[in-house]
């Protein structure tokens, strides 16, 4: 589902994605001369998996890159293997970026979480509930 919305969004305007992480987002797409990897990624979606495949955390940088899109693309297939006091410290860390990363709109980028499952999308909802 990521790549597919990747591919879409490539085809019509720059896709940011934060160097060295998960390559996954540029798997297949036809449109490579959009594809970014810098940690800039004003007026452009940014894609982040989070926890980062590359560190297995999420850091101040990774934060500043996603704050700095124009919407996000997050995904959260490692999200709940994260411990329960690092689980609700990257909900609360991520809660400000949902409103730009929850709908998707036709004149802009996919605003989307991913899930690969409801079991995992209601873990990271009851998360983001309680804080």
């Amino acid at each position: 589902m990521i790549t597919h919305l990747v591919e879409a969004i490539s085809a019509r305007e720059p896709v940011a994605l934060f160097p060295g992480d998960w390559f996954g987002f540029s798997v297949g797409t036809t449109h490579s001369e959009s594809i970014h990897w810098s940690a800039d990624a004003t007026g452009r979606l940014a894609c982040l998996c989070v926890p980062s495949v590359r560190n297995g955390h999420l850091t101040e940088e990774m934060l500043e890159f996603l704050e700095s899109g124009s919407t996000c693309l997050l995904n959260l297939n490692l999200f709940p293997t994260l411990a329960p006091t690092a689980l609700a410290s990257v909900a609360r860390s991520l809660r400000p970026l949902l409103e730009k990363s929850c709908s998707i709109t036709s004149s802009s980028a996919a605003k989307t979480l991913a899930y690969n499952s409801r079991e995992r999308e209601i873990l990271a909802r009851n998360s983001f509930a309680s804080l």
